[in-house]
């Protein structure tokens, strides 16, 4: 059904074009026909309707497609051009934006399609990863008197400028702004010159506002990386107005217990994921906080009596959820052969070796790789890679490290590895970690290793640990 302004439109023109400017109406025609679909598209993005948003989009370009193609020289071009490259920013083609925008900006004689026009273009290159090139667009345009839109023009550089690391500037820009949205910018500015009380500040009037999950969950993010305490008051600021559903309260308070464990805050991270279990209901995002809680768990116990009810309880939040099993996924491989090596008991050197550092490693489980690095030296004293375990698990352990390096240094005092550490190493030091390095990779090197180790003149009597039958299991 067409709208009452489309009809009153085609009332006006069509007379006109049965009188002899027929190329022009049916131009204008064009043009009002993509313009209609503009509006709906903006619309349908206000609402919330993004795939509808984009398939509209997508024929707006259709549309200012043929019209430059049929009429390259119409007194409407740079119109035409302007909606296009508008349409095409928005389906994320900016690629291809870039040069009817740039025609425009260069040669238009109307300064609001100018205005308009530089600062698609200029968030385009935002797109695109160009900031200097933004800047040099906008730059032009504030500076410009007959220019509109000044206001969103520095909005709009301040951001370039933080891609930037210019903050400085960026904070520039965004003080002379009235954009409301500019305020989590300012915050960005802000916090990243040291400045994070002021950050808050300039988000406080926000809280009110209309609620954007993206650009609160984004703000809270830099804010947190660098003041996680003010960023988790901010948000009980954002989680008391009340208006949130209950998968956005549990996201936002997933992501700030994220933030605390981070910074090594584990009571107020596990309160966190609580509070977000409690809030989700049967949710995605209940699963989630109990996986995240049980991960920061594993993060900081040593106990490996610990550890079965720990994986009993990331394979159940896995097996409710599929975002919650990949996020539990590493975990519940890695201490499964934990559980399944102190169950068996059948584990050799190696892979023992090698699983304390999957737990160091992809986990950052220090503590309980600290505790498997030192059961590798003592189920396998004779090993070679016994002193490498003792010395891992000293680097990871710092309560422990002193009597760690005493023990390598005393139970193995000529291995290569305790030889390297004090600055006397030879090139058996290099021929095992080569080897390892193979072992690693799934071939069996450990004869290669052998036969290398005995034909390097060996460091002393006490060289017990590099002898073939002393290897641990092959």
């Amino acid at each position: 059904m067409k709208s009452p302004v489309h009809t009153l439109l085609t009332s006006l023109v069509m007379p006109l074009c049965g009188a002899a400017i027929l190329f022009g109406c049916a131009y204008y025609n064009g043009l009002y026909n993509a313009n209609r679909l503009a509006g709906e598209a903006r619309e349908a993005g206000r609402d919330g309707r993004t795939g509808e948003a984009r398939s509209l989009w997508s024929r707006v370009v259709v549309k200012t497609d043929s019209v430059l193609a049929r009429y390259p020289n119409s007194g409407y071009r740079d119109d035409a051009l302007l909606l296009r490259g508008i349409a095409l920013h928005e389906i994320g083609s900016c690629s291809q934006a870039v040069d009817p925008l740039r025609e425009v900006v260069d040669s238009s004689p109307d300064p609001r399609l100018r205005s308009r026009a530089a600062l698609t273009l200029a968030r385009c290159h935002l797109a695109l990863e160009r900031p200097d090139s933004a800047v040099l667009v906008l730059s032009a345009l504030v500076e410009d008197p007959t220019a509109g839109l000044i206001d969103e023009a520095y909005w709009v550089r301040g951001t370039a400028f933080l891609a930037q690391e210019e903050y400085e500037l960026a904070l520039e820009d965004l003080i002379r702004t009235d954009e409301e949205l500019a305020a989590f910018d300012r915050a960005r500015a802000l916090s990243q010159l040291d400045r994070g009380n002021e950050a808050v500040d300039a988000l406080v009037p926000m809280v009110d506002g209309p609620y954007s999950e993206e650009r609160w969950q984004v703000t809270l993010g830099r804010l947190g990386r660098l003041y996680p305490a003010r960023a988790s008051r901010l948000t009980d600021s954002v989680l008391a107005r009340g208006r949130l559903t209950r998968a956005e309260r549990a996201r936002i308070l997933i992501a700030d217990g994220l933030r605390l464990s981070a910074h090594g805050m584990m009571e107020r991270a596990a309160a966190r994921y609580e509070q977000a279990v409690a809030v989700s209901g049967d949710q995605v995002e209940r699963y989630l906080a109990r996986v995240y809680s049980l991960m920061d768990r594993v993060r900081t116990t040593g106990d490996l009596g610990e550890v079965p009810l720990l994986l009993e309880g990331l394979v159940g939040a896995s097996s409710a959820n599929a975002r919650a099993a990949v996020a539990a996924g590493p975990a519940v491989v890695v201490l499964g052969k934990l559980v399944r090596d102190s169950t068996e008991s059948a584990w050799s050197d190696l892979d023992g070796f090698l699983l304390a550092e999957e737990l160091r490693d992809l986990l950052e489980a220090y503590a309980l790789a600290s505790t498997q690095f030192q059961a590798v030296a003592e189920a396998y004293p004779n090993s070679i890679l016994a002193p490498k375990a003792l010395l891992a698990a000293a680097a990871i352990d710092p309560e422990h490290e002193r009597v760690l390096l005493a023990r390598a240094r005393a139970e193995y005092p000529n291995s290569p590895y305790i030889l390297a550490l004090t600055g006397e190493g030879d090139e058996r030091f290099a021929i095992l970690e080569d080897s390892l390095l193979v072992l690693t990779r799934g071939s069996n090197s450990r004869e290669l290793m052998d036969r290398e180790l005995r034909g390097v003149e060996p460091a002393g009597d006490g060289d017990r640990e590099l002898q073939g039958d002393e290897l641990g299991p092959r």
